[in-house]
């Protein structure tokens, strides 16, 4: 055989590996770049069995009161980061059904995680605890209020706008990686209340929504645990 025949038959061989690998990757990226519905959620829970995990919030939170069916009646500040996060993008419907519930305003390390509580999920789970207490719990977010000119003078001026909540249940949640997720992947999932998404290069959990009998996502904070989370010992 002529050495430019051997070139020839490696560069083929080489060009056919290219070729499997590169559609093994983009059937991977397909995989999760879609948007994962609870149907397929539940199928990867029935197929892995993956492991529970328990968790609790670990301290309380401050809360926006939604006295209104209006985004416009929420503050900007707050409505500009609304779902930040995890991508998730409320509707005008979900705000009307959730009237009396709060906006939970918590902080992922300096950033805004702002998230609205569905209502029935506010009215089991929580209890009220001073808004003075719930603010010192959490110095970021005054940190951050006092940058908002609306919201520093609601820190000052203390309006019933505003309460302290602390969310005493457990939460049973599951790795979405042990659902055959690759981390190094972003996915996608249809929530009770819209998509969610997690980055790529990071973890995160599915929590149970007792209402819907769906499953949620919350994002990885920055000690491996779900955002605002601890486990339970």
């Amino acid at each position: 055989m002529s050495v430019i025949s051997t070139i020839f038959k490696l560069f083929l061989m080489l060009n056919v590996s290219c070729l499997v690998l590169s559609a093994g990757a983009q059937s991977a990226s397909a995989q999760t770049a879609q948007v994962q519905t609870q149907a397929e959620l539940q199928t990867r829970i029935a197929a892995h069995k993956p492991a529970t995990h328990r968790f609790v919030k670990d301290k309380p939170l401050v809360g926006w009161v939604l006295k209104s069916s209006r985004f416009e009646d929420i503050p900007q500040a707050i409505r500009e980061h609304l779902g930040d996060v995890d991508k998730t993008k409320y509707t005008q419907d979900y705000l009307e059904e959730n009237q009396g519930t709060i906006i939970a305003l918590q902080m992922d390390d300096d950033k805004p995680d702002f998230y609205i509580i569905k209502k029935v999920a506010f009215d089991a789970d929580y209890s009220e605890v001073e808004v003075a207490a719930a603010l010192g719990r959490n110095p970021a977010l005054i940190d951050w209020m006092k940058t908002e000119p609306e919201l520093a003078k609601i820190l000052k001026t203390g309006p019933d706008a505003i309460v302290g909540a602390r969310k005493s249940v457990q939460v049973e949640m599951l790795k979405l990686s042990a659902l055959g997720y690759a981390l190094e992947r972003p996915v996608t999932i249809q929530s009770p209340w819209g998509e969610q998404s997690k980055p790529a290069g990071e973890e995160a959990y599915l929590a149970p929504d007792r209402a819907s009998g769906q499953y949620y996502l919350i994002n990885q904070g920055d000690k491996g645990h779900p955002l605002s989370y601890v486990p339970v010992r």
